[in-house]
């Protein structure tokens, strides 16, 4: 290896290569070929088949030979579906996940509040430190590849003197780490790959679980709106089931559609209810507002403030859990890119002496105005956020009363509201692209101009000259700092994303507003348990329960005052009986339910108020509004209970007492026949008689039933009835006979309802009963593409970028990309003329005045022609965006009846959040790098092909072998990605049923399923 020095065991000869070859095997070779025995997480429950990747050798791991049969599998066939891909990793089980991170981010499994970030940093504190160990080792590899061109271009103009170190040992260094470079990378690729993932179905489980809650009626809202505001609000916007019926008068709808509007969440998995007695909670201190279209939107009042809190939670578990994942790079800024500047500054003082701390000096100073672009993103990504919020809102509003909309005809309205949201959405894109533009701009402009001034420093001042040693050693160092320095610029934008969006998780999770069980116990709560009280009864007393704990100023008129249920004396049921609440409509009859379920909140009146609902025998609720699964009959009558023949039909059970008999007979598939996306199949009686089935059907010792039966035809049954009177107050309590001598009105209400007593039979079956086949199928599995992504699919994205000038658009950019690119190689060239000069022409004949001009109009050149580029790039991508949008809209807008009793609402939701955030980012930002990395290397090969010809011929050779491998690559990943894109609209189906039915999954022993 060297010239001069040997090793001190060279005598040994050939045996000391035999030594050394034995000792290589049985230390080295062996083990990392050697498989590693599978390991269990639960040792109790293996899984039967391991992944390949827990049993795989180190050597296997590193080249990911143990994915090659899935690889060539996906190659030989049209499509890898999901079951033949290896089973999952038994760590990656969703309950491990639970498991293991919920501690660190749950506020109600321990976690405190604060920023997520540092709760996934420990969860994942393990990878991550690998992942800082690869990072360092890579950064110190690649400082080999300047050093070994520094040293063999010395040797060579030096012509071997006072040489220490051999030739080939440069020539290998240079050769080698990049090799060991990319093995490092990619194994890095594979650790932060796995957390993200991890990530994912954490941020999923964990949004899902605390859905299950919230009160829908409330969002968060940094901004809080006007007294004045709040007064002028329409009540429906921040409703609640009696709060517009308290006058005397009451309004029609009363309690049905109130009650719609205060659905929330609870686990209710406690076997008592636990009473909180504490004050009247008071508002928070609001915050100031970061941009004024923060202020612009607390202007507009609860409507703002809770509309989109649906479209939120799409929100959360798409595009922002995709944002999220796009800031896992996040140690290149905290390790990687300090280090690997601090090792190039250190070499280029090395080669260039002092003039490299000059260049570092004007780098440092041009920092703050990266700084400056970042914040504004900040502030740019959120709003633009909100703005997806409110559109992801709508399209969900849309899709829900699609055929209304159609049957009116108001397809055009709804597609202008719609519209109007996507461009306020877009603006904020459109100021979203172009601060990265001018982030982008920084990121080329500050390395080059480091490069400028270090150059002139060490020729102008120091006098020094250059040579083909410096020039082309210190340009990959030079190199290596714009790569870090691209990297720290280019991935701010996305930081900063991800950081915006966990905030957003983080703020759902900590700031809305909860039902009463799980709220936090501020300070001063007293809590009682209501298993010490009262255990046993079933009821409440002394109590006032209200829909928000929000105090009002005094100013709102009566009409518009918040409703409170007031129970001044104990009210106990009966257990084991018939029991009935009866009273005109807004009294409060469901607020009652709701109150004994925790869905209100309970302002205890003195220290002899309790609440408490028995749950040891399981709690089962119907509803005033029917909710159905997109299952089968069976399926939503059993939700999730075991199946009991006897129970389910004989003896006269839940189908003949629920009426459920005769509906069944008109479907050819009976019980098992798919009712569709909110029973679209079924007449409102049908879906309230499967409802009222769920419950019977249950084991639940306590039945909750929300106006299902007839009063005047069930009150012969009922052996207690509570007479709510229109001021939300115990009109009277008793027997039938006591309550009805102590009511008029109510007796006037049984007259009327004895005279009117009829059954809505007359609903005919939806038209889809008739194409509906014997095996009860409805929905159709969604489509999965098969080989490459079509030809339309570019041709529709690549028209929408060029507008009404495609052919002026695309000759713009690709002729100032490739203008950049043949600057960027002119560059390298120039610098490598002007080393020329000085070994052909004396010192004092070479104008560094003239080669340095020429050098920087070259470098002026670059960020120009780039800058040209990426506008136009840009502008197209906003076109694109909105065009694709339009499309997607108009073609749901005209879509037949038939195709929306086939596809599920969710599917059309994941189409309107990812796939249409991947227009507005990753697609035209992945093309766009496409683009730059195609013709950058088409420059470089013309410019080594100029000196080089014969080089031309290993180039195709290798392009050729390149675009091979990648065939077989992309065959396995497209199915993987198409398999993905597909498992999303299920989750979102989850998510959208059980928000929709989150009173029927909570209080019916169903949560935790669902979960």
């Amino acid at each position: 290896m060297t010239f001069t020095l040997e090793p001190e065991d060279k005598g040994q000869g050939r045996i000391l290569w035999a030594k050394i070859a034995l000792a290589a095997f049985s230390g080295i070779v062996g083990p990392i070929f050697e498989p590693y025995a599978y390991t269990p997480v639960d040792p109790k429950n293996p899984s039967p088949v391991p992944n390949p990747e827990q049993t795989a050798s180190l050597v296997s791991f590193l080249l990911y030979i143990f994915l090659d049969p899935t690889i060539w599998l996906a190659y030989r066939i049209p499509h890898l579906s999901l079951d033949q891909l290896p089973p999952m990793c038994d760590y990656d089980y969703a309950k491990n996940l639970i498991k293991r991170s919920y501690p660190r981010l749950d506020p109600f499994a321990g976690a405190k509040k604060g920023s997520l970030f540092f709760g996934l940093v420990k969860i994942f504190r393990r990878s991550l430190f690998f992942q800082a160990v690869i990072m360092i080792i890579m950064a110190f590899m690649k400082l080999a590849t300047p050093i070994g061109t520094n040293r063999l271009l010395n040797y060579l103009e030096q012509g071997g003197e006072d040489a220490l170190v051999r030739p080939w040992v440069w020539i290998i260094c240079i050769a080698t780490a990049p090799l060991v470079n990319t093995v490092l990378f990619q194994l890095y690729i594979y650790l932060s790959t796995g957390s993200l993932v991890r990530v994912e179905g954490i941020i999923t489980s964990l949004v899902f679980d605390h859905a299950l809650r919230i009160r829908l009626k409330a969002e968060v809202s940094d901004a809080k709106p006007p007294v004045e505001e709040n007064i002028s609000a329409p009540s429906s916007d921040a409703s609640t089931p009696d709060n517009g019926s308290t006058a005397a008068e009451g309004d029609d709808e009363g309690e049905d559609s109130a009650t719609v509007h205060s659905r929330s969440t609870t686990a209710a998995s406690a076997s008592t209810t636990a009473t909180i007695v504490a004050p009247v909670a008071t508002k928070s201190k609001t915050k100031l507002p970061e941009a004024k279209e923060e202020a612009k939107e607390a202007e507009k009042g609860p409507k703002a403030k809770g509309d989109n809190l649906i479209g939120k939670i799409n929100n959360l578990v798409t595009s922002d859990l995709n944002n999220i994942t796009t800031g896992r790079d996040f140690l290149f800024i905290l390790v990687a890119a300090p280090l690997q500047i601090t090792l190039s500054i250190w070499f280029l003082y090395v080669v260039l002496g002092w003039s490299a701390f000059v260049g570092m000096v004007v780098m440092i100073a041009l920092f703050p105005v990266p700084a400056w672009v970042a914040s504004m993103m900040r502030g740019v990504q959120k709003q633009k956020m909100k703005a997806t919020d409110g559109r992801v809102q709508n399209v969900t509003e849309m899709m829900s009363v699609l055929r209304m909309i159609k049957l009116f005809g108001w397809e055009s309205r709804v597609n202008d509201e719609v519209t109007a949201k996507r461009e306020d959405e877009l603006r904020w894109v459109f100021k979203n692209k172009m601060l990265r533009l001018a982030n982008n701009l920084i990121n080329h402009t500050v390395p080059l101009v480091h490069m400028v001034v270090t150059y002139a420093t060490f020729t102008l001042i120091m006098k020094q000259d250059l040579s083909a040693s410096i020039v082309f050693s210190s340009l990959t160092a030079f190199n290596m700092l714009r790569e870090q320095m691209y990297r720290i610029f280019g991935m701010v934008p996305w930081m900063i994303t991800a950081n915006v969006s966990l905030g957003r998780v983080a703020d759902f999770l900590q700031n809305t507003e909860l039902l009463d069980e799980f709220t936090k116990q501020a300070t001063g709560d007293v809590v009682i348990d209501a298993s010490a009280v009262n255990k046993d009864k079933l009821g409440c007393g002394n109590a006032h329960f209200t829909w928000t704990n929000e105090p009002t100023d005094g100013t709102v008129t009566p009409s518009r005052q918040t409703f409170r249920l007031r129970i001044d004396d104990d009210l106990i049921f009966k257990q084991g009986s018939f029991n009935l609440i009866v009273g005109p409509t807004g009294s409060g009859k469901t607020s009652i339910l709701m109150a004994l379920l925790g869905e209100m909140h309970y302002i205890p009146l003195g220290p002899n108020s309790w609440i408490n609902l028995p749950r040891d025998g399981g709690v089962a609720f119907a509803a005033q509004e029917s909710w159905v699964q997109n299952e089968t009959i069976r399926d939503n009558i059993l939700f999730g209970a075991p199946y009991d023949e006897e129970r389910y039909k004989k003896a006269l059970q839940v189908i003949y007492q629920c009426g459920l008999k005769r509906d069944l007979s008109l479907f050819e598939a009976g019980d098992a026949t798919e009712v569709g996306e909110k029973g679209l199949t079924l007449s409102g009686g049908q879906k309230a008689r499967i409802t009222l089935a769920r419950a019977v059907y249950s084991s639940a010792k306590i039945l909750l039933f929300d106006d299902t039966h007839n009063v005047a035809m069930a009150s012969p049954l009922a052996d207690f009835v509570v007479s709510i009177g229109a001021d939300g107050c115990i009109a009277s309590q008793g027997s039938v006979s006591e309550t009805l001598a102590k009511d008029s009105k109510l007796v006037e209400e049984f007259k009327h309802e004895e005279e009117a007593i009829e059954l809505d039979e007359n609903e005919d079956v939806t038209e889809a009963n008739d194409s509906e086949v014997k095996d009860g199928k409805l929905i159709v599995a969604e489509e999965v593409e098969e080989g490459h992504v079509s030809i339309g699919a570019f041709i529709l994205f690549f028209r929408a970028l060029g507008g009404k000038w495609p052919i002026l658009f695309w000759i713009h950019y690709i002729c100032s990309n490739s203008l950049s690119e043949i600057c960027d190689s002119l560059e390298m060239w120039w610098l490598g003329w002007w080393a020329t000069q000085y070994a052909i022409r004396d010192k004092g004949e070479v104008s560094v005045a003239y080669y340095l001009s020429v050098y920087t109009i070259i470098v002026i050149g670059v960020i120009l022609f780039d800058v040209s580029a990426s506008v136009t790039w840009t502008y197209g991508s906003i076109r694109a965006s909105r065009s694709i949008h339009r499309q997607l809209l108009t073609s749901l807008l005209g879509s037949t009846f038939r195709w929306l009793d086939v596809t599920p609402t969710s599917r059309v939701i994941a189409r309107c959040t990812q796939d249409i955030q991947a227009v507005d980012g990753d697609i035209p930002q992945n093309l766009g790098f496409l683009a730059n990395v195609t013709l950058s290397m088409i420059a470089k090969l013309g410019a080594v092909v100029i000196y080089t010809p014969s080089f031309i011929f290993p180039a195709f050779l290798i392009a050729a072998l390149g675009g091979y491998l990648g065939q077989i690559y992309m065959k396995a990943q497209l199915s993987v990605k198409r398999e993905m894109s597909n498992a999303k609209s299920p989750v979102l189906a989850i998510f959208g049923g059980a928000i929709t039915g989150l009173m029927h999954s909570n209080h019916s022993k169903k949560r935790h399923s669902t979960v």
